[in-house]
């Protein structure tokens, strides 16, 4: 059994989107210029209501059900960008299925919430005559789920998969 991710995300539309308190989760160390042009469509909208900024955003949705914001710190500017969720869902997997499913690294982010606890995770290769070798450690499910994904799309004939440790 090959492991692909099976986490997506994509844009909520406005009558979609839930109310409630919106709050950093994460600063990421891509900035606006790196982010954009490859997977979101960023608008400009007043989120006053939600946060303090009036910053182009992407407003998205896991395939988990989990919403979320990636709002410019500054879209002129060098500048990293922030993901934003709802405090009553703010868990180390929701966290997780954000990261998994737009496909960034916990290293990519300069700085993440404190109530964000990650559980250290492997990846686990098995080749055909079913030896089963450690391919590497990392610091959260979603980097390990992240890589054994790359791998799968390789096309080898090995199976990889992500597991605690």
């Amino acid at each position: 059994m090959s492991y692909d991710s099976t986490l997506t995300f994509c844009q909520v539309a406005p009558q979609q989107w839930h109310d409630g308190k919106f709050i950093a989760v994460a600063t990421l160390a891509n900035n606006w210029q790196d982010l954009s042009p490859n997977k979101f469509d960023f608008e400009k909208a007043t989120l006053a209501a939600l946060i303090s900024t009036n910053e182009p955003d992407a407003r998205l949705q896991t395939s988990s059900g989990f919403q979320f914001m990636i709002v410019s710190a500054c879209p002129n500017a060098q500048a990293a960008a922030q993901i934003f969720m709802l405090e009553s869902s703010l868990t180390t997997q929701a966290f997780e299925d954000v990261l998994e499913a737009v496909g960034f690294y916990s290293a990519q982010c300069n700085w993440i919430h404190s109530q964000i606890k990650f559980e250290p995770h492997q990846v686990v290769r098995q080749d055909d005559p079913g030896n089963q070798f450690l391919v590497g450690q990392f610091p959260c499910r979603a980097d390990a789920r992240l890589m054994a994904s790359a791998f799968t799309k390789r096309g080898h004939k090995q199976t990889y998969w992500a597991e605690p440790f």
